[in-house]
């Protein structure tokens, strides 16, 4: 009996320990730490977009025929298109000058060979260099007055002292004649208005460039005769257009002057009395009476402006017209409604503003 209670007892032994074998295996805790594999892709850092500041874009024009004389029909007009902050600052600024002269005492067979280019575009044409102080041409100290005007206000330009020296109104701020010491009246006065241009624009930009187009015809002039008096018609349209980075139009300012000097045979001229943009006479312009729609010169040409915003250059151009009355008009139904005037010489500026972009 006892042999068989050992054997059994082995028997139950040898069966436990087999049971143990069996089980899964306990897995120890590690001290070492987890280390997470690095990769290759940089975190993006977030982005922000330029916030688009609000600017204003506004045109001033100053006009003279004080150097008019007997045989010389001579009309100076000065024009400024300037961009403001919100403070009205200047921010950026361009300035030319439409000098045009037609000789009365022999008038041109040809009226194609008058010069009409504007002073900044005829460059060293010009021709100021040998008489000036400084040895700077007339384009190099506006460019310097354009760069000077920058932070001023209306309130700043109207506060400038002028002096005078050889004949001329000068500046006596430093900074400003250390680049321009030619006469100031008309710059002045067309920067001045520009600041206050109840026309003025206002656009919203990141970045924009300004250019500025003076473009003059003489064509509508006419000799005098033993019958009838003769007519110097100097006019001068005026674009300036802010553009965006692509070139497309932000604002845009159109105005136009027409000055009238008329003379006799013997080229004795005649002062005009008005010598207002057709945007600052207003209703005194006329229009209406021809007016396909009834409405005012300004009216239209503000009504015109407002439809290129969106438009390059380019595609201004573009812009199909059709022949009435002796006049190229849009062709657009819904351009027409609003602007059913001649749109060439509007269509020319922003072509000729765009090779003058600053």
């Amino acid at each position: 009996m006892k042999k068989l209670l050992a054997m059994l007892l082995a028997l139950v032994m040898v069966l436990s320990f087999a049971a143990c074998s069996n089980e899964e295996p306990v897995e120890e805790p590690t001290d070492d730490p987890v280390v997470e594999e690095p990769t290759d892709e940089p975190e993006e850092e977030p982005t922000e977009e330029p916030a688009a500041a609000t600017y204003t874009l506004g045109m001033g024009v100053s006009a003279s025929t004080g150097s008019t004389k007997d045989g010389n029909a001579q009309a100076d007009v000065t024009v400024a298109v300037v961009v403001l902050d919100a403070e009205g600052k200047i921010v950026k600024a361009q300035i030319d000058c439409a000098q045009t002269k037609l000789n009365t005492a022999e008038f041109p067979a040809d009226l194609s060979t008058v010069d009409v280019r504007s002073k900044w575009t005829k460059k060293e044409d010009y021709g100021m260099v040998v008489a000036s102080p400084i040895g700077a041409e007339w384009y190099t100290q506006v460019d310097a007055l354009e760069e000077a005007v920058v932070g001023m206000t209306a309130a700043d330009l109207e506060a400038l002292e002028l002096v005078e020296s050889n004949g001329h109104m000068v500046t006596t701020n430093e900074a400003i004649y250390a680049g321009c010491t030619m006469d100031m009246t008309g710059f002045k006065a067309a920067l001045v208005k520009a600041c206050n241009d109840e026309y003025a624009k206002e656009f919203s930009a990141d970045s924009f460039t300004l250019g500025l187009a003076v473009e003059t015809s003489v064509g509508s002039s006419k000799a005098a005769t033993a019958d009838a008096a003769g007519l110097a018609a100097l006019y001068t349209n005026f674009t300036g257009v802010a553009y965006d980075a692509e070139g497309k139009v932000l604002a845009c300012l159109l105005d136009v002057i027409q000055v009238k000097i008329s003379f006799d045979a013997a080229g004795v001229c005649t002062q005009p009395e008005d010598l207002r943009t057709k945007k600052e006479l207003k209703g005194d312009y006329g229009m209406l009476p021809a007016s396909a729609i009834g409405v005012e010169w300004m009216d239209q040409a503000t009504a015109f402006e407002a439809a290129v915003v969106g438009m390059t250059a380019e595609e201004v151009a573009a812009i199909e017209t059709v022949e009435s009355n002796g006049h190229q008009v849009p062709a657009d139904e819904t351009l027409h409604a609003a602007c059913s005037m001649d749109i060439t010489g509007f269509q020319s500026g922003f072509t000729a503003s765009l090779n003058n972009v600053k």
